[in-house]
């Protein structure tokens, strides 16, 4: 597969259980790299992945992972993809050296264990009961046994629940590192927006069964926050109360104990820092400096309020 080929394209895909509509018409093609889904509960997400990993058939519509239809060529993408689901079990009295060897012979395959172990960072406790790792381990020996009989695509439904920041830190860095010294893909469903703006290459946001936008991070970012701006100020409290009541400046966010976060109207004529210096100094507030501002959370509350 050539890297303008795509690994995940789905064409209206459509889901009910019951009465409702986990997928409306969904639509989605990416090319290689790391791709990040975002979307609130209850918007697809789970149910897209089942069917992408052939868990579950779709009403209509049609999905192909490498190039196979995930239904009709399910077993020649099983044996191309991995997968780490949220709430991974492992054999507590095992190994992790031992369970990824019982992995490798599901697979059919004689993969070195000692090289994933290493790969993921887990060669110092490849003896150690599974019951005895933490879990920042448990989520690397997660992904050591998604990257087992050599995938091409991994796909990882919020590989950092119950981590701390630190442990969310690690997991992050190690899928980055897998993909630039491996070449594997990851499809990653996170609500922890700011891991994905660290490792994606491009993100899909799904609400209520759909894809409402796609593109690389950086492409979002820019489209959605241009006009976006973090003041830092000696009084963020009253000055964002007087921006309340200037035209053209909207989506006031308080940013800590010294920050506010404004939306300016495309249309907002004249140098929008001059504007908000000169209301600052007429209210005897101080203003320190004023910076474009955006991010990936910035970019989801946008599409969700237009989506």
């Amino acid at each position: 597969m050539t890297a303008s080929e795509d690994i995940v394209s789905v064409s209206s895909l459509c889901k009910k259980f019951g009465k409702v509509e986990a997928l409306n018409g969904l639509t989605l093609h990416s090319g290689p790299g790391i791709i990040g889904l975002i979307g609130p509960n209850g918007a697809g997400k789970t149910t897209l992945l089942r069917i992408l990993l052939g868990l579950l058939r779709p009403d209509s519509g049609n999905a192909r992972i490498l190039g196979h239809d995930v239904i009709r060529k399910s077993l020649e993408v099983r044996k191309k993809v991995g997968a780490l689901h949220e709430k991974a079990f492992f054999p507590p009295s095992m190994t992790p050296s031992n369970y990824l060897k019982a992995v490798n012979r599901l697979y059919g395959t004689d993969d070195s264990v000692d090289e994933l172990l290493s790969l993921v960072g887990l060669s110092h406790a490849s003896d150690r009961k599974i019951k005895h790792l933490s879990a920042g381990m448990h989520q690397r020996l997660g992904l050591a046994q998604a990257l087992c009989g050599g995938p091409e695509l991994v796909f990882l439904d919020e590989p950092t629940s119950y981590l701390d920041v630190g442990g969310r830190d690690d997991v992050v860095s190690l899928i980055v590192r897998v993909h630039q010294e491996s070449g594997v893909s990851f499809f990653i469903s996170s609500h922890i927006l700011s891991e994905l703006e660290r490792a994606c290459h491009t993100v899909a946001f799904v609400k209520s069964g759909q894809v409402i936008d796609f593109g690389p991070v950086d492409e979002l970012v820019r489209k959605h926050t241009k006009n976006r701006f973090q003041v830092t100020t000696s009084d963020p409290k009253r000055l964002s109360k007087i921006l309340e009541q200037t035209s053209g400046i909207s989506d006031i966010l308080i940013m800590g104990s010294a920050s506010v976060i404004v939306e300016v109207s495309p249309n907002q004529e004249g140098d929008i820092e001059l504007l908000i210096n000169r209301i600052a100094e007429k209210n005897g507030i101080e203003v320190y400096r004023i910076d474009s501002t955006g991010t990936l959370e910035d970019v989801y509350r946008k599409v969700n309020r237009s989506g």
